[in-house]
């Protein structure tokens, strides 16, 4: 399991990196850009039958107007059976959402308003569910100098017949630019079953 996230991981890496042979943009922010980020998520789980857990998220930004941006997302994390719970099974979690993104809502910082739509895959030992999946976040966008950008926000995650993959959830996604294309990504995430996940990766701009 862990060898085929590591393979995925490295092959989107190799993938963000070869878009970084296209012209840069030159400005911090995030809204209104071309982008692909892809992080290593490592799940710390609230619970007395899994381990902790780890996977991948991919995201897709596009600008569509001076207001608008669409873009995609993939996300996949697998957890284990804790303490050799062999009874429980292991359980993984998968969600590919379209997503649109409006902003320029506030003269003072901007404000962008994220929805997102798709389908949710729960596998849990035998049983494999498939279902449509929804988000809204909003958030904020502060830049930092002409390297650095912070997002906080905070909205709600769904994937209907799925309790587990109903959460209020909450975070900061950090880009910090290491050259004119490419920037560090790092995401740190919570939600109110009071699990947390850090993301780190890498931003390439195109």
């Amino acid at each position: 399991m862990h060898r085929r996230i590591f393979t995925n991981l490295g092959a989107t890496v190799a993938m963000a990196l070869g878009l970084a042979t296209v012209p840069a943009v030159a400005d911090a922010g995030l809204l209104g850009e071309r982008y692909v980020a892809v992080g290593y998520d490592y799940a710390f789980i609230e619970s007395a039958a899994y381990d902790d857990g780890d996977g991948l998220t991919l995201f897709y930004n596009h600008p569509l107007s001076d207001t608008i941006d669409l873009g995609g997302s993939y996300h996949y994390v697998a957890y284990g059976d804790a303490d050799g719970r062999d009874e429980v099974g292991d359980f993984s979690d998968s969600r590919v959402q379209l997503h649109a993104t409006a902003y320029g809502l506030s003269n003072i910082e901007p404000i962008w308003v994220r929805l997102g739509a798709g389908i949710g895959a729960v596998e849990h030992g035998d049983d494999d569910e498939t279902n449509f999946a929804w988000s809204a976040l909003i958030g904020t966008e502060y830049t930092l100098g002409e390297s650095a950008v912070l997002h906080p926000y905070l909205g709600w995650t769904d994937v209907l017949e799925d309790s587990e993959g109903t959460r209020f959830v909450y975070g900061v996604q950090t880009v910090v630019g290491v050259s004119d294309k490419i920037g560090l990504n790092v995401r740190l995430q919570g939600d109110h079953h009071y699990n947390f996940t850090l993301s780190l990766g890498a931003l390439v701009r195109f």
